[in-house]
């Protein structure tokens, strides 16, 4: 790829005048003298652009190769797609599974919390049960 300057007209005919085509440019110059400068640069630019050489060729392409061509993309596309659709129902089916296992260990920290309170409950009873009987030896 042939170094351009930055310029507005440059950047707008980058690709015509790298690309696969045929370009005509015109340059416009001025014979006033106040306008020398710009048309000395116009005429570099437009020297420079002489100096490029491309390749144009046809963008021919037979109807049925390109029938081919984007049916085969359309089989890709298509077969990209059942691919996301079993990993998605993949993922969906191990997230359930998950939850599910998350539910029942919810669940179990439920029940053994209840299962530590009526056991802390019962242990204050059996405190104070020892408690009274011994002020009751005591006595």
């Amino acid at each position: 790829l042939p170094v351009f300057r930055e310029s507005k007209l440059t950047l707008l005919l980058k690709d015509a005048l790298s690309g696969n085509s045929r370009t005509v440019l015109m340059a416009c110059v001025s014979p006033s003298r106040t306008n020398l400068e710009e048309s000395v640069s116009t005429l570099d630019f437009a020297a420079r652009c002489k100096l490029i050489k491309t390749n144009a060729k046809k963008n021919e392409q037979d109807k049925r190769e390109l029938i081919e061509t984007l049916s085969q993309e359309k089989q890709q596309v298509q077969a990209q797609l059942e691919e996301e659709l079993q990993q998605r129902a993949l993922l969906q089916r191990e997230l359930e599974r998950e939850m599910e296992e998350s539910r029942k260990n919810q669940e179990l920290v439920q029940k053994m919390e209840d299962e530590k309170l009526a056991i802390e409950g019962q242990l204050k009873q059996l405190e104070t049960q020892a408690n009274d009987a011994r002020l009751r030896e005591k006595r």
